[in-house]
C-alpha cells in the first residue's frame, strides 16, 4: 500500500501503466469471450464476469505499480496540499456536469457507429445489476484512482500542470479505446484533471464521473426503447439545438461559479 500511494510516475511511467491496463484489458477480454463460448452465454451476458474482468484490469495496474522497485524522483513542480472541500463546489459540479454532457455530444454526432459497435455497445451497457455497480461504482473508483490519483498526480510532480491535465485527459480518453466514449471523455478529462490539481483530491473526480456514469444508466431506465448509442438530440428532437444554447449559456454561469470557488478554496 506504501508504495501505491508514493508512487509519482514520470510521463513515460504513465505511458507504462497506460500499457498495461490495456494488455490486462485486451487478455481479459479475451479470456472472457473463451469462457462465453465454452460456458455458454450466460457468464458473459448477466454481466458478472464483465465487471470481474473490468476490475481486474486495474488490480494488473496495481500490481504493476508494486512490483517497480521504487519510484521516479519528482523532478519539477509539487502538488499543493489538499485542500477543503466546500458543499458549494459539489453543488456547482452536481450542475456543471450534465450540462456539459450536453455541450460535448456533437463531438461524436458526426461519427456513424457500426453495427457491430451498437451491438457491443448494447452487451455491455445492461439494465442489471453488474452493469450498475460497473459503470456507476467500479469505473468512478477505478479510472479516477488510475487516471488522476495515479498519473495526473505524478504528472503534477514531473511537469507543469497544464501539460499533466493535458496529458492524463489524452490518456483517459485513450483506454475508452473507441472514439465514441474517447472524444467527450477528454473533455471531461480536462475538467477532472482541473479540478484535481486544484483540489488534490479524488473524491470531487469520482463526483464527477458518478454523476456521467449515473445519468446514462438511469436514462436507459426512464427510456429502455432508445438504442445504445441514442443521444440527447433523439430525446429532445426539434427542440435540440435550443436545449444546446440554453445549455451553453447555463454553462458558462455555472464555469464562472466553479472557477470561482476553486480558486478561493484553502488549505484547512
Amino acid at each position: 500500500m506504501h508504495k501505491l500511494h508514493s508512487f509519482y510516475p514520470s510521463l513515460s511511467l504513465s505511458w507504462a501503466v497506460t500499457g498495461v491496463f490495456l494488455s490486462a484489458t485486451l487478455l481479459l477480454s479475451f479470456l472472457t469471450a473463451a469462457a462465453d463460448l465454452l460456458f455458454g452465454p450466460l457468464l458473459l451476458h448477466n454481466g458478472w464476469l464483465t465487471l470481474v474482468a473490468y476490475v481486474l484490469s486495474f488490480a494488473a495496474v496495481a500490481g504493476f505499480i508494486c512490483w517497480i522497485p521504487r519510484a521516479t524522483p519528482a523532478t519539477a513542480a509539487v502538488p499543493a496540499a489538499p485542500r477543503r472541500l466546500s458543499p458549494a463546489l459539489f453543488v456547482w459540479l452536481l450542475l456543471l456536469t450534465p450540462l456539459l454532457s450536453i455541450l460535448v455530444e456533437p463531438l461524436t454526432m458526426w461519427l456513424p457507429m457500426p453495427d457491430y459497435m451498437e451491438k457491443l455497445f448494447a452487451e455491455m451497457f445492461q439494465r442489471n445489476a453488474a452493469t450498475f455497480l460497473m459503470a456507476v461504482v467500479a469505473a468512478p473508483l477505478c479510472e479516477e484512482w488510475m487516471c488522476r490519483g495515479v498519473i495526473a498526480r505524478g504528472l503534477l510532480r514531473h511537469t507543469t500542470p497544464a501539460k499533466a491535465i493535458v496529458w492524463s485527459a489524452f490518456i483517459f480518453a485513450l483506454i475508452h479505446m473507441n472514439p465514441w466514449q474517447a472524444l467527450p471523455a477528454f473533455v471531461f478529462g480536462l475538467l477532472l484533471g482541473y479540478v484535481y490539481w486544484k483540489t488534490q483530491s479524488l473524491w470531487p473526480c469520482i463526483f464527477i464521473h458518478f454523476i456521467i456514469n449515473g445519468s446514462s444508466f438511469l436514462l436507459m431506465f426512464l427510456f429502455p426503447d432508445l438504442d445504445a448509442n441514442a443521444s440527447m438530440k433523439d430525446l429532445a428532437g426539434d427542440d435540440y439545438w435550443l436545449l444546446y444554447a440554453l445549455a451553453a449559456v447555463a454553462a458558462a454561469y455555472v464555469g464562472y461559479l466553479l472557477y470561482s470557488e476553486l480558486h478561493k478554496q484553502r488549505t484547512p
